[in-house]
């Protein structure tokens, strides 16, 4: 600690900077920059606690969470540093294949659906979807409950039923041909992923850079021109 304070007098961030991720979050945002940031500072070392609930950051020793806009904490700082997330329904060929593709809302009812239980709340998650226009939720159905994002993804490769996911975290899979999109025009918006941290006075030069880093790429539309700090 003695060693960071002398560096960050000396404007040259180094240490540990320690961030609570969830899995969507990491898979379609901050993978994608880790080697922009480490290029630009590579002095600071990043640990990541991945979780998909709810985290205490101050109770867990962390410098930082992210998470969707909506569901940061109010008495939290939060900065926005991804535009809004759009929602994917997802399959596998097979599935569809064997299932038939749902054309509107009410055919769910007649598809497995992977379920995804809360961490911080034990509930199941009830779709948000858009009718006509309309936000609605939508209590659906399936043969596997799963807490993890990554998990929902293999199940519908496997072809247990369809997922609903950010789009981020299934593109790949999606360019792929692995999974393929369904109800395009009944998924919606979600608000952008939040970086967020205790209210503070004097906010550590490590955390600094990093919210200015992808404060920028946000800016820059995905990428930072490569820079190292003198």
């Amino acid at each position: 600690d003695a060693t960071e304070s002398v560096q960050e007098f000396r404007d040259k961030p180094i240490g540990l900077l320690r961030l609570g991720v969830s899995r969507p979050a990491y898979t379609s945002w901050l993978q994608p920059a880790l080697a922009e940031f480490h290029a630009a500072y590579p002095g600071i070392r990043l640990e990541l606690s991945f979780d998909d609930g709810f985290v205490d950051i101050v109770a867990q020793g962390l410098d930082a969470g992210v998470r969707l806009g909506h569901a940061v904490a109010q008495d939290m700082v939060s900065v926005k540093v991804t535009a809004s997330e759009p929602v994917a329904i997802v399959a596998s060929p097979d599935y569809l294949k064997r299932r038939g593709v749902p054309r509107r809302l009410t055919d769910l009812a007649r598809h497995d659906c992977i379920l995804f239980r809360m961490p911080s709340t034990g509930a199941v998650y009830r779709w948000e979807l858009v009718d006509d226009g309309k936000p609605v939720e939508m209590e659906v159905a399936g043969p596997v409950v799963v807490n993890d994002t990554a998990a929902m993804l293999g199940c519908a490769q496997a072809g247990l039923g369809l997922a609903y996911v950010l789009e981020g975290t299934a593109a790949a899979l999606v360019r792929s041909g692995a999974l393929v999109k369904v109800l395009p025009s009944a998924v919606p918006l979600l608000p952008g992923f939040h970086l967020y941290y205790p209210s503070r006075r004097h906010l550590p030069l490590k955390l600094r850079c990093f919210i200015d880093f992808m404060v920028e790429r946000l800016r820059q539309g995905g990428r930072v021109r490569s820079r190292r700090p003198g």
